[in-house]
């Protein structure tokens, strides 16, 4: 079985033997693995606190709901900006096709909340 002493040993005793440029470039390497690691475990631990905020369902919802419809305000606070005709030119076809997509999808979201049911592939 691999001990710290072995390690240690590794690391002081084998970059005499392959030369200070290999041991350099050894270290870098394992400098950057540590990095990584760290990152990893960085980004699991936070995932973790979010988990672990002991938030309900209802409290969740509110959390992500919220940001959730203040995306869609903002996009179309967005979209109302291409009325302005100096800037912009359209005809009644395109804005029918962008009035019926946002209307169907609405409806899409309306009827999601309504029904418990959801799509998902079951044998």
């Amino acid at each position: 079985m691999l001990q710290f002493n072995d390690i240690l040993d590794f690391l002081y005793i084998y970059p005499i033997q392959i030369g200070i440029y290999y041991y350099i470039i050894f270290n870098i390497l394992i400098a950057l693995i540590l990095f990584i690691i760290f990152n990893i475990v960085s980004q699991n631990n936070l995932n973790c606190e979010v988990i672990m905020k002991g938030e309900n369902k209802k409290q969740r919802f509110i959390r992500v709901a919220e940001k959730r419809v203040q995306n869609v305000l903002d996009s179309i606070k967005k979209l109302s900006q291409c009325s302005n005709r100096r800037m912009y030119d359209w005809d009644d076809a395109q804005l029918k096709k962008i009035w019926d997509a946002i209307g169907t999808e609405l409806k899409n979201c309306k009827d999601s909340f309504a029904t418990d049911q959801q799509d998902q592939f079951k044998l």
